[in-house]
């Protein structure tokens, strides 16, 4: 029995990380995409939905980088020098906060297109 616990416990861990980490390496379109609409923000939101979070947190735009993660062609957007998913970012957009993967047309699960003010 207590193995079977264990299994489930390592399970739900597991998904929850998969979960939580699904558009943080991108293609180049996309990354080049991201820090165009991020360097023109002055604040983003982050919420993760998927997470269990229900308050955004605001962060001030400084510096937006694109680096390359590996040999395949994907890339990662770094928002004042830390790496970001994309899928857990907002950014405003005619008066909204609008999530930027799928602004982006990218595929995400678990997040609102639109943070609930």
């Amino acid at each position: 029995m207590k193995k079977i616990l264990l299994a489930l416990a390592c399970s739900a861990v597991f998904c929850s990380t998969a979960m939580a980490d699904q558009a943080m390496v991108v293609e180049k379109d996309a990354a080049d995409a991201a820090q165009k609409i991020l360097r023109a923000q002055s604040e983003v939101r982050h919420l993760c939905e998927p997470c269990g979070e229900e308050l955004a947190v605001a962060e001030t735009v400084g510096s937006v980088e694109v680096r390359k993660w590996d040999e395949d062609g994907y890339y990662e957007v770094y928002l004042n020098g830390e790496g970001i998913d994309l899928a857990y970012v907002y950014v405003e957009d005619g008066g909204a906060w609008v999530n930027l993967a799928l602004k982006l047309s990218l595929d995400v699960d678990g997040v609102s297109r639109v943070l609930k003010e």
